[in-house]
């Protein structure tokens, strides 16, 4: 692969190149439509059902608030997501974090033979949020550093969606396929 002829223009290195480059564009379109088309509009309506299961009214106000707080979780699962990737999060060095990393959560979803999730049950959230907690104020056990940038809090002086938030939960037949659309890729090639 890195032979003289390997590394000419047109080469196998080149190549090489070429294509991960072409998978890497049709990876982030990809993700993009799931984002558009799976994840936001369906997190967006749990998020309202649960303000509304909270006594929220759904006028312009209401909207508004379900859509910021739909935003917050999206960033806070692609923050955990891509924390763990660059080792900001102690994924594959920590056993504790591991049970409650989303890369573990991933590969659930991934054996699952199902598309089938309990519409009475919020585990993926609950986990999830506790994950979230312990970003954003540390816990040594799991060896992670307190991160507490706003993001992630509940405090509601520090942030008031974040407060929101905490005390709302999502259900397992909305966060499955979520974090189906958003964790996992099929191009088709396996």
């Amino acid at each position: 692969i890195f032979s003289a002829s390997a590394l000419v223009e047109g080469g196998t290195a080149h190549q090489i190149l070429q294509s991960s480059t072409q998978y890497a564009v049709a990876l982030g379109e990809r993700l993009r439509d799931r984002v558009y088309d799976e994840i936001i509009p369906e997190l967006s309506v749990a998020v309202a059902q649960a303000l509304i299961d909270q006594d929220y009214e759904m006028d312009a106000e209401g909207l508004d608030l379900a859509y910021q707080l739909t935003l917050r979780v999206f960033f806070r699962m692609l923050f955990q997501v891509y924390a763990e990737d660059r080792k900001l999060l102690p994924y594959g060095e920590n056993e504790t974090y591991d049970r409650n990393a989303i890369k573990t959560l991933a590969k659930d979803l991934l054996k699952r033979d199902d598309d089938s999730f309990d519409e009475d049950s919020t585990a993926l959230w609950d986990d999830l949020a506790q994950v979230w907690k312990v970003i954003d104020t540390g816990n040594k056990s799991w060896g992670v550093p307190a991160y507490n940038g706003g993001l992630f809090t509940g405090d509601k002086d520090l942030n008031p969606h974040g407060a929101v938030l905490k005390n709302i939960t999502i259900p397992d037949a909305v966060m499955g396929p979520v974090l189906k659309a958003l964790l996992l890729d099929d191009d088709g090639e396996g």
